[in-house]
């Protein structure tokens, strides 16, 4: 090994480097080297060394570029919209009858929000 192995890196990127590398290993289980292989045109024992040997210096280095490794299907939201939306929520949940408007599927008179 030529690198940090994940549990000697940085209290800040530690966490984020063990779910990276078990998303990236559990995507493995479903989905074939071979197929990676037939999509990328890497060999396939370049492929495997990479899995079985440099995997944690994958996402190591994804981790420390600031990228994350998430599923397809996830949707980012912007922290802003973020804390938008809680302010949004938080005056929804202290107004009853914005709840009920809300929930009913009313929309609101212009000028409320």
């Amino acid at each position: 090994m030529c690198h940090k192995p994940i549990h000697a890196l940085s209290d800040e990127h530690r966490e984020k480097a063990r779910e990276a590398h078990h998303l990236i290993s559990q995507r493995f289980s479903t989905v074939s080297q071979t197929k990676v292989c037939n999509e990328t045109g890497a060999n396939k024992d370049k492929v495997n060394r990479m899995v079985n040997n440099d995997l944690d210096l994958v996402a190591s280095m994804l981790t420390v570029l600031g990228l994350k490794v998430v599923p397809q299907d996830y949707i980012y939201c912007d922290p802003e919209i973020v804390d938008a939306t809680a302010v949004f929520f938080q005056h929804a949940a202290s107004s009853p009858d914005f709840m009920r408007r809300l929930l009913s599927g009313h929309s609101l008179p212009k000028g409320v929000l």
